[in-house]
């Protein structure tokens, strides 16, 4: 049983949060009435914040607020470019391979 207390410990921070990042965004695009990467820099703060809360560490909040602040910036900034795979993946030039034929 107390392994699923520790589960249910991490879920509730995990969900605590990803509510945090989608509120920061959502409250962000409301109030700057613009839709650019710096509205998910916003809820990554927010949720570095909540696991800065959750860990009883400000400064780890506010450290993992700004790596995530970071990597929003990077993805936003690319247009998603960074989280891509290579070249020709995914983009429907290559035929797919059938493994059983129904």
């Amino acid at each position: 049983m107390q392994v699923l207390g520790v589960m249910g410990d991490y879920a509730m921070t995990f969900g605590s949060a990803g509510l945090a990042f989608a509120s920061g965004d959502v409250i962000a695009e409301s109030l700057r009435q613009k839709e650019d990467a710096f509205n998910g820099a916003y809820g990554a703060m927010g949720a570095g914040l909540v696991l800065g809360i959750r860990s009883g560490s400000i400064g780890f909040g506010l450290g993992a607020g700004a790596v995530g602040a970071a990597a929003s910036l990077a993805v936003g900034a690319s247009n998603g470019n960074v989280i891509r795979g290579p070249s020709g993946f995914g983009d429907g030039k290559i035929p797919t391979k059938k493994f059983l034929d129904n």
